[in-house]
């Protein structure tokens, strides 16, 4: 082999190891992420009022050292009213968001704060003035804080990813549960309120499917937001160490290791990776339910190979 070709062969391996690493390493650019716009007014916004004052009201009841704060059922009676009294007007402004249609935020530029833990709280407290209106029997008034439990339930997935989803089915559960005792002590006409109530709130039901495309759409910000930095793959390799099992959280060579991984695939690699698997999970959702259907292979992402081994 003459010097020319062998040069030749040589700049040809270099000029391909350069576009690669272009290709790898270099700006990327991906399609922009849809968004819808939330409904105005928004019950989202009150449920953020409420999220602020419920911290700042349940403060001022001083519980005793042998009390479990969330748990309301076991308090005594006249704690369960001084609660009630101090988040009356927390409980208010929910139930004037329940007036109004729900859509959590989607700005992707600027991820808006998810009020989750307080959506729970709101439903754990209409609860408890369900269980104390049944005392004063107040049977209808009851039902109805019930069936604010259930609304609750049936607004959040709006426009939230699958979290949303599995929050929502907490919320209506915490008061569907309830609401079954209640309803053989209302009177026909209460018994008809509450079937309209009813039919008006199970047609506010989001798919599922709605919540995996948000839920495709969410990643694929939040995987824009990790290529924004110069090290991505290490603060992307590291990220989802805190949802390991911590029995068996990865060691630190085995994180390294993943980050290599991920530098090598590059963020192109990895982006198309989770779209396409999410993709699959969207075209199952569309389907028909099946207790035994499966998502439909896609090639193994350097992620999921890692983690779920470990925690599967």
């Amino acid at each position: 082999m003459n010097n020319k070709i062998k040069l030749l062969l040589v700049g040809t391996v270099a000029a391909i190891a350069i576009i690669g690493i272009v290709w790898q390493y270099g700006p990327c650019t991906f399609p922009p992420i849809p968004s819808t716009p939330p409904p105005v007014p928004n019950a989202y916004n009150y449920f953020g009022k409420v999220a602020t004052g419920l911290k700042r009201d349940e403060a001022k009841v001083k519980l005793p050292a042998t009390i479990i704060p969330d748990d309301y059922d076991t308090y005594p009676p006249a704690l369960q009213f001084a609660v009630l009294r101090a988040v009356a007007p927390d409980l208010q402004t929910m139930r004037t968001g329940l007036t109004f249609s729900y859509g959590y935020p989607q700005d992707r530029a600027n991820p808006q704060v998810a009020f989750y833990p307080a959506y729970r709280e709101m439903a754990r407290l209409l609860r408890l003035q369900g269980k104390v209106d049944v005392k004063q029997g107040d049977w209808n008034g009851a039902a109805n804080s019930y069936l604010d439990c259930v609304t609750i339930g049936i607004l959040v997935p709006h426009g939230s990813p699958a979290i949303g989803g599995e929050l929502g089915s907490a919320c209506e559960s915490i008061g569907r549960k309830k609401l079954w005792a209640v309803i053989p002590h209302l009177s026909y006409s209460q018994l008809q309120s509450a079937k309209l109530r009813l039919l008006k709130i199970e047609a506010q039901r989001e798919p599922y499917l709605d919540g995996q495309v948000e839920q495709k759409y969410s990643e694929q910000a939040l995987l824009q937001s990790y290529f924004k930095s110069k090290d991505w793959a290490k603060e992307l390799a590291y990220s989802g160490v805190d949802y390991v099992d911590g029995s068996r959280r990865p060691s630190d060579n085995d994180l390294l290791a993943l980050k290599w991984r991920l530098d090598i695939e590059g963020k192109r690699a990895v982006y198309n990776q989770f779209t396409n698997y999410q993709n699959a999970v969207i075209d199952a959702a569309r389907q028909p339910y099946d207790p035994h259907a499966r998502v439909k292979d896609v090639p193994p992402d350097p992620v999921t190979a890692f983690y779920y081994p470990r925690v599967g």
